[in-house]
């Protein structure tokens, strides 16, 4: 997504008149930098083992791209929360930097607390609970039933008393026309931060039904959420919860008001699914 195309050269297509200026760049980039511009890999396997073999041993005056000890210490969540280097006295960028203060020479390409730096610290965390053997038995792991689609949900007209940047949290619920109910399990969940203009974005990530066998009948790649009435609750991150666990799934103390949504989800943030903050209610 926001990594393409610099460090995915495998999505890539020569045969695709679009990429043409994107496959230039990407040249030009491993001419400066080498292969280790290539962390996505053409599988997830391979882009694990890339990433499990560049870590163990960084090197000096780097910080790994998964740091165990210190998951929110990792390149591969600095790197892309990190904005461009300083200009030299010629208008040129500095080298970017791989230690703290990091730069990062594509830009600000996400923002702490947004739903995609909750997906990969999760999963950092997640990776440094295995290697230092924190589960017991494969009973313990957390459960693997949330995927993310292209779907998006936009809070427009955040109420004052959100603060910007504060972290918030939204939960679709949808309804049961049979049993006139909403679901008492979300369907969909998505984070985001409140922005100056007073709005949260937040791609979905669906919940694979419990009654789909998980990742092996779900289509996980081709779910989206049916045209119907959903309701949204939110959760606010007013105690900063999300600082000490960014993985963390916020409570009931949390909770702030909720509001309802109707007719088609579609996809991309162009054509996100708008809900109005002026509506929601305890």
């Amino acid at each position: 997504m926001r990594c393409f195309p610099c460090h995915t050269p495998h999505e890539l297509d020569e045969s695709n008149p679009k990429h043409e200026k994107a496959i230039a760049r990407h040249k030009e980039l491993e001419k400066t930098y080498g292969q280790r511009i290539n962390i996505f890999r053409d599988t997830p396997e391979t882009t694990l083992r890339n990433l499990m073999v560049s870590s163990r041993k960084p090197r000096a005056g780097r910080l790994p791209l998964i740091n165990v000890a210190d998951p929110a210490k990792s390149l591969l969540i600095l790197k892309p929360t990190s904005k461009l280097p300083k200009k030299d006295a010629d208008g040129k960028f500095e080298k970017p930097s791989h230690a703290e203060p990091v730069s990062h020479m594509g830009g600000l390409k996400m923002h702490v607390n947004d739903q995609s730096y909750k997906s990969f610290m999760a999963w950092i965390q997640d990776y440094s609970r295995v290697i230092g053997d924190q589960y017991a038995s494969a009973d313990d792991l957390p459960l693997d039933n949330w995927y993310p689609s292209m779907q998006v949900l936009r809070l427009k007209n955040a109420p004052e008393s959100w603060k910007v940047l504060t972290g918030v949290q939204m939960f679709v619920h949808a309804w049961n026309d049979t049993e006139k109910s909403w679901s008492d399990e979300p369907v969909a969940f998505t984070q985001g931060t409140v922005t100056p203009r007073k709005m949260v974005n937040g791609a979905l990530f669906l919940l694979a039904p419990a009654d789909a066998g998980g990742q092996d009948t779900w289509d996980r790649e081709g779910s989206t959420l049916p045209t119907g009435r959903y309701l949204i609750k939110t959760y606010v991150d007013t105690k900063g919860r999300l600082a000490d666990n960014p993985a963390a799934f916020l409570t009931e103390a949390d909770y702030f008001g909720q509001a309802t949504v109707e007719d088609t989800w579609n996809e991309g943030f162009r054509d996100a699914k708008v809900l109005d903050g002026t509506l929601l209610q305890k």
